[in-house]
């Protein structure tokens, strides 16, 4: 017999949906802006070149496999907006854009990050923390972390420093 290969259907934003209303069996391309102000599920998603999508605070996107970002194509998710991706194997491209407001914070505090996040270099993230001042978390301990590593999307927490303001 012969091999059929089944992909789920699309739905394509342009100001309307092409194809109804996106949902969990539906991949869903934006082919200009959109905003994100509530709960919105698709079953992958891509955001064409040129193209800005806002996710609101308190809103989620929830995507069941890969996300896709054109190279000036843009996913900003607002301070407590949450994305949710259920396929643990999924491929995602593009950068996003969290934005995280904390308390503020004291000379000595640390800052907590987690994975999944790739190819970010520790100083890049924070520049003027003190060179020594970068940690990951794994198997039961921190252990320092040259300033210049990268995150990996490998499981991997992170501590970095409040940074100086002295220290360029």
């Amino acid at each position: 017999s012969n091999a059929i290969k089944v992909a789920p259907s699309e739905t394509i934003y342009n100001g309307t949906w092409s194809n109804g209303a996106p949902e969990a069996n539906k991949n869903v391309r934006f082919s200009t802006d959109f905003n994100v102000n509530g709960y919105f599920e698709a079953c992958s998603c891509q955001i064409d070149d040129g193209v800005a999508v806002n996710v609101d605070s308190g809103a989620i996107l929830k995507i069941e496999n890969g996300l896709n970002i054109d190279p000036t194509g843009s996913l900003t998710f607002e301070n407590n907006a949450s994305l949710v991706q259920v396929n643990d194997a999924a491929v995602n491209s593009g950068k996003i854009i969290y934005k995280r407001n904390s308390k503020a914070m004291k000379p000595s505090d640390y800052t907590y990050w987690s994975s999944p996040v790739q190819d970010q270099i520790l100083n890049v993230l924070s520049p003027n923390t003190e060179s020594n001042k970068f940690y990951s978390f794994a198997n039961g301990a921190w252990f320092p972390e040259t300033k210049t590593n990268m995150m990996n999307p490998a499981g991997k927490g992170f501590i970095i420093r409040v940074p100086k303001p002295y220290i360029k």
